[in-house]
């Protein structure tokens, strides 16, 4: 999904990170929030920042479940901060 981000070919890295999605439900919660952490920031680089909300949100309160994600979790607050900021709220 990252390759995709980077080249701005954000149609097939939501569909790497939706398919990364799926498989990480059958690993842990670790594994999907940080898919979902990803795909927010895949909406976030496409400027769809209402989206990449959503999935920051969703990511942030999978992580919450998780012991010791307060790093990660850092990260995506960051994240959220920069939306705020793009958005200029």
């Amino acid at each position: 999904g990252w390759f995709y981000v980077n080249q701005k070919q954000t149609p097939k890295a939501l569909e790497s990170y939706q398919k990364a999605l799926t498989l990480a439900k059958t690993i842990d919660d670790a594994a999907i929030a940080d898919v979902q952490n990803r795909l927010g920031v895949a909406y976030h680089w496409a400027e769809q920042y209402p989206k990449a909300m959503e999935f920051y949100q969703q990511a942030l309160a999978t992580y919450r479940t998780v012991n010791d994600a307060q790093t990660v979790m850092a990260q995506v607050w960051l994240n959220i901060g920069d939306v705020h900021w793009q958005l200029k709220e």
